[in-house]
């Protein structure tokens, strides 16, 4: 059994030896710790209405007067504060209407640009497609009249026509001139 009990010793290994100075420490903590006294309410009847008051408070010992002033200090220091917010309340509000009629005035501006453009693009339409019409009928014209020319080539001389041209500058034909020099 000796040889047990030496057995098992030589298994425990003893890292460090515990401190008793962290024990007293918060042995110390825990004893300052205690010593602080609790906080009551100035009234003790606030916290429950059916507890009664684990001290005596002496009511006429308060004065009343100081809390009044305390308080309505207060209350005037909230009305300021309301008053600021108010004021700053106000203009945003009237900066936000003067925005929004800002944005109104140039929302009915563009508007009106959008319905002119909307016109000027019909009126734009309109002149292409007159452009198209007359430059068809200038190639049929043109066509019309290059037929003729070629419809007039094939008549005797004496019998043919002018040559046909759109223009409406038409040189003098030399036969025309010819005549006028002769005259």
């Amino acid at each position: 059994s000796a040889s047990k009990s030496q057995s098992v010793n030589t298994k425990i290994i003893v890292v460090a030896e515990g401190s008793t100075n962290e024990e007293n420490e918060d042995n110390n903590l825990l004893k300052k710790l205690d010593n602080i006294s609790t906080a009551q309410p100035f009234l003790p009847l606030t916290i429950s209405l059916t507890s009664k008051p684990q001290f005596d408070v002496n009511l006429h010992r308060l004065n009343g007067k100081l809390w009044s002033d305390l308080f309505s200090k207060y209350q005037d220091h909230l009305k300021q504060c309301s008053d600021v917010v108010l004021f700053d309340q106000n203009n945003l509000v009237s900066r936000i209407k003067e925005l929004d009629l800002n944005l109104q005035t140039h929302y009915l501006v563009l508007i009106e640009k959008r319905n002119k453009f909307a016109k000027y693009t019909e009126q734009v339409q309109k002149v292409q497609e007159i452009s198209s019409a007359l430059k068809r009928i200038h190639s049929t014209l043109q066509n019309t009249i290059h037929t003729m020319n070629n419809l007039n080539s094939l008549l005797p001389p004496n019998e043919q026509l002018e040559v046909f041209t759109l223009s409406s500058n038409t040189p003098p034909s030399t036969s025309t001139t010819n005549t006028d020099n002769d005259t």
